[in-house]
């Protein structure tokens, strides 16, 4: 009996130590507590804007979840399929999933790869995001056994008339270290599970060559020809209690089809899943395998939807009578801006918050005037294209009567966001064609038909940004405060603005829940651009030695008191004179 108790302590000691270190690791976070796995069933990380271009859906292996397998050291920043994907450019119409099931082989379970396959089956086929008319394509990603459980779920798929819908539309399947043909290390974990108590089927489907995987890999081959696969095997020892080795060979993890592309990636078996940064070259290699396979789906859907898109965005056109593209303005500003000036902004933690938190929800940048406010925000509307974020603009201009009216502006607005968003120009389209005169309306109109009505009900999956320069500019600009306010309190807009007024002036407008953040753009803030303008207009400068040159930028530097306008006029001047006399005057 004693010796009894004593291998069951020792299984139990083995299961801590040896299983949790080869084949889960449960992650630490950085003060020591446990990440949770993830919640169970299909879980969208990833709604996109506009129509999905593809479903790609993650699913885990032995003792993993939904969110730990791909996540890196517990770090919630780390799961790369939700905090990552959605902002990479070649992710951003793809809607993204991640399946969750119990294979926690700690506690004793009656279920198989088989049962896992069937939930994760008829999780895709009853998931409310996914129509079930849809013919978006699916691509699933399986790390180790979950690579097991999708190639199941295909051939239940296609053995099935109730889901052949689902079968059609899955057309590629990445597997990172799955064990086609077994693993002799699950074997091992058999007997140590023995000895201590509790069946898991699921472990035992995964002993090399078990009537599991040779059944799955008798019948996958039938239905896979017309199937893009990607096979990835790990190439670096996994250390655990009892020794080091290589939880998935190479012959195991590839499958030798004509149909299959097969990588190495320089990791152990579970980093092949999770990696420590977007540069990580690992993860650079499943992320562009990934992105080529969808964008060969994209390419399809561009051509066959085109024609139809072109004609709506031309009905777009005609509606919202928006003569000048945004861009144009956008395009002139930015190119106006010497390199590697108004970073200064972009290192501010409130800018950041603004970008990054959502409990900001407006950033109000106010200054005196020609301090290069326009400037700035053509350069804070290229930094958030940089980062693929959704931004729509508009440049106020007392020049232009027409780029002073709010009626202009808000039909800009929902010009931008129609085409960078299906929904909103199917949405802005319904409401045009019952009133085709819609554009020449009073703003009061637009803002409540194209607004209130449509635009601010729908939900966006990812913040809208959108960068307003010279507010102060605007025709009666205090009535579009308050519709601004609006804005970002009911919908997921953050909103940034520069203007000549504080937006003190602006807080009797009403009892707004929106968090406003304000920045005072001060002659310290746009010292260094001053600095870069100077630099790059030298040769404007009287022909005197170096440390006179140098002596005189100092000068106009400290009498700016961060005017760019007069900086300007006064390198004029000094263009026209020659003597030190002129030079002093």
């Amino acid at each position: 009996m004693n010796q009894l108790r004593s291998q069951k302590s020792t299984a139990s000691s083995l299961n801590r130590s040896f299983l949790s270190r080869a084949l889960t690791r449960r992650e630490e976070g950085s003060d020591g507590s446990k990440d949770p796995k993830g919640p169970l069933g299909l879980n969208i990380l990833y709604e996109p804007p506009s129509a999905a271009v593809t479903d790609l859906v993650f699913v885990h292996g032995l003792g993993g979840g939904s969110q730990s397998t791909w996540t890196r050291s517990g770090d919630a920043t780390l799961y790369w399929p939700q905090t990552w994907l959605p902002y990479d450019n070649g992710f951003r119409d793809v809607r993204i999933h991640s399946f969750g099931y119990n294979s926690n082989w700690e506690t004793e379970s009656t279920l198989n790869i088989h049962d896992f396959a069937k939930s994760l089956l008829g999780s895709i086929q009853d998931c409310p995001a996914i129509p079930r008319d849809s013919n978006v394509p699916i691509v699933l990603v399986g790390h180790s056994m979950g690579g097991l459980v999708i190639k199941r779920a295909y051939i239940l798929a296609r053995q099935k008339e109730e889901f052949l819908s689902v079968s059609h539309r899955i057309r590629t399947i990445v597997f990172l270290a799955t064990p086609h043909r077994g693993a002799d290390l699950a074997q091992l974990l058999t007997k140590i599970l023995n000895v201590s108590s509790g069946a898991r089927p699921f472990v035992t489907d995964l002993h090399r060559n078990s009537l599991a995987t040779q059944s799955i890999n008798d019948e996958f081959p039938q239905h896979c020809q017309d199937l893009q696969l990607y096979s990835f095997y790990e190439t670096l020892p996994t250390s655990y209690k009892v020794g080091k080795g290589l939880i998935v060979e190479k012959d195991s993890a590839t499958l030798g089809y004509v149909n299959e592309r097969t990588a190495y990636l320089n990791a152990n078996h579970r980093d092949v899943c999770k990696y420590a940064s977007s540069t990580d070259p690992n993860y650079q290699i499943v992320r562009n395998a990934l992105a080529s396979a969808i964008d060969a789906f994209r390419s399809s859907a561009v051509t066959s939807h085109r024609e139809l898109d072109n004609e709506h965005r031309k009905l777009l056109d005609s509606f919202l009578a928006v003569s000048d593209a945004p861009e144009d303005d956008f395009m002139d500003f930015n190119a106006a801006r010497i390199t590697g000036s108004c970073e200064w902004l972009l290192k501010k933690a409130s800018f950041q918050e603004w970008q990054d938190s959502p409990n900001i929800h407006m950033y109000w940048i106010s200054a005196k005037p020609a301090t290069g406010k326009t400037i700035l925000s053509g350069k804070i509307v290229h930094h958030l294209k940089d980062f693929n974020r959704d931004v729509a603009f508009y440049f106020f201009d007392y020049r232009s009567k027409e780029k002073t009216a709010i009626n202009s502006f808000l039909l800009s607005m929902t010009w931008q966001m129609a085409y960078m968003h299906t929904e909103v120009l199917e949405t802005v389209l319904g409401i045009c064609e019952k009133d085709g005169q819609l554009c020449k309306a009073d703003y009061r109109t637009i803002w409540r038909k194209l607004f209130m009505e449509g635009i601010l009900r729908m939900k966006f999956a990812r913040p809208q940004y959108w960068v307003i320069d010279a507010l102060d500019e605007c025709r009666s600009y205090p009535e579009l405060v308050p519709l601004l306010l609006k804005v970002v309190e009911v919908c997921n807009i953050r909103v940034l603005l520069t203007s000549r007024d504080r937006f003190e002036s602006h807080r009797q407008v009403g009892l707004s829940k929106a968090k406003v953040v304000t920045e005072e753009i001060s002659a310290d803030d746009t010292r260094s651009d001053i600095t870069l303008y100077l630099e790059a207009n030298m040769d404007r400068l009287p022909s005197i030695d170096e440390e006179a040159r140098q002596d005189m930028v100092a000068k106009i530097l400290t009498k700016s008191a961060g005017c760019f306008l007069w900086v300007s006029l006064i390198l004029q001047e000094l263009s026209r004179v020659h003597t030190f006399a002129e030079i002093r005057q």
